[in-house]
């Protein structure tokens, strides 16, 4: 996302017939394709390591619910990746976004012995939505069969979130048009 914010890499793109949405869209499914990729690397070395022993429903909601947070941040990042043009800025909202949300949402500490404002905080947050999905699944018996359905509301705000970051993006990316022009 750096090398699309060269100036002179964005007027050459802006030279071309491609709209400018249109590039930004096949940005996006870029990144998109290369999160999925690097997904299915994760679960297929989880596969090589564990073998047939994670080959069971709980490992099925554990893939929708990871495949679910990926994309929320891909969203995000490309979000940032348009938003902040400095490679440093990138790196420090990065990590500060990463370790912020992991320590208030549940990653580190359990989410029962956060508090309860803490955790008023992290609900708004995706990763705090992962988590609980996570802890749901970790107690529930559902090795019998295939129903989701106890996961739609944890599933739900993490795709709320993608829609969140995508609408901000694309509002953020026509203002930018809007103030260039």
């Amino acid at each position: 996302m750096i090398t699309f914010q060269n100036t002179d890499l964005r007027r050459r793109n802006t030279a071309s017939p491609m709209t400018v949405s249109s590039m930004n869209l096949q940005l996006f499914f870029g990144n998109l394709i290369f999160a999925f990729v690097v997904w299915l690397i994760m679960y297929g070395l989880s596969f090589a390591l564990f073998g047939k022993s994670i080959m069971n429903v709980s490992a099925l909601y554990y893939a929708v619910n990871t495949f679910i947070y990926t994309i929320v941040f891909v969203s995000i990042s490309f979000f940032i990746g348009l938003v902040i043009k400095s490679r440093n800025a990138q790196a420090a909202i990065v990590n500060v976004l990463a370790l912020g949300l992991s320590f208030i949402s549940g990653v580190f500490v359990p989410q029962f012995l956060l508090g309860e404002s803490v955790l008023r905080i992290a609900s708004f947050t995706p990763t705090y939505w992962f988590v609980r999905a996570n802890q749901l699944i970790s107690l529930s018996d559902i090795n019998k069969n295939f129903d989701i359905s106890f996961l739609y509301k944890e599933l739900a705000m993490q795709v709320a979130f993608i829609f969140v970051f995508i609408i901000l993006t694309i509002v953020i990316v026509r203002n930018k048009r809007t103030g260039e022009s």
